[in-house]
């Protein structure tokens, strides 16, 4: 069964519950919990988004402003999939040959990722990734407005990743910055799915 049938399926079960029915059995819920109404009008109005995906081709209509204003507009717009990076995008990632920061990393993944269609790499993801498995850690600096800077740790130097001391934007006051020098890049490269899937299943 591919994708499309799938929603329809579901689609219909949610029909059905929305309407009282047991889809397995065809019974009745009368008396559990699935048939409580406020459950009920869940189920009908879940059933009506899909029905809406499967009629334009996985297009569904959201606000594009205050959703609870009584002159909110709706346009067509795409469910996004969880961000992922197949071969082909990640050959079309732009390596730099010198250190770059962290964010222009996460940036020159997304350039090669169709963002119409998929969620982008957040800087989050990366960092909580690489905390994580040890890479970098989180520092407190009283200096900084009690700021948490990410730094070295004895792992750090093993994918590539160095820093230097550069003015914060906000203070003047000195502080470290991360940089990912190339063979920082391509580990990141390798691992990408292990971060996209991490990323998942802590919402990032």
């Amino acid at each position: 069964m591919d994708k499309l049938e799938t929603i329809k399926h579901a689609k219909s079960y949610l029909e059905k519950m929305a309407n009282g029915v047991d889809p397995v059995s065809g019974g009745a819920l009368d008396g559990g919990a699935l048939a409580q109404e406020r459950l009920r009008k869940c189920f009908a109005f879940v059933a009506g988004i899909l029905d809406e995906a499967v009629r334009n081709h996985g297009l569904i209509s959201l606000p594009e402003n205050d959703p609870a204003s009584d002159a909110a507009e709706y346009k067509l717009v795409r469910a996004k999939a969880p961000f992922s990076l197949d071969e082909e995008q990640k050959s079309r990632v732009a390596v730099s040959e010198s250190p770059i920061l962290p964010s222009a990393f996460v940036k020159n993944v997304n350039a090669a990722v169709d963002l119409d269609r998929t969620e982008k790499l957040t800087l989050t993801a990366v960092n909580k990734w690489l905390m994580k498995n040890g890479y970098i850690t989180e520092s407190h600096v009283r200096m900084l407005v009690g700021r948490n800077v990410k730094t070295l740790t004895p792992r750090s130097f093993e994918i590539g990743i160095s820093e230097k001391t550069v003015p914060d934007g906000d203070t003047g006051m000195m502080k470290t910055q991360l940089y990912f020098t190339k063979k920082t890049q391509k580990f990141l490269l390798d691992n990408i799915d292990a971060i996209a899937d991490a990323s998942k299943r802590s919402g990032s």
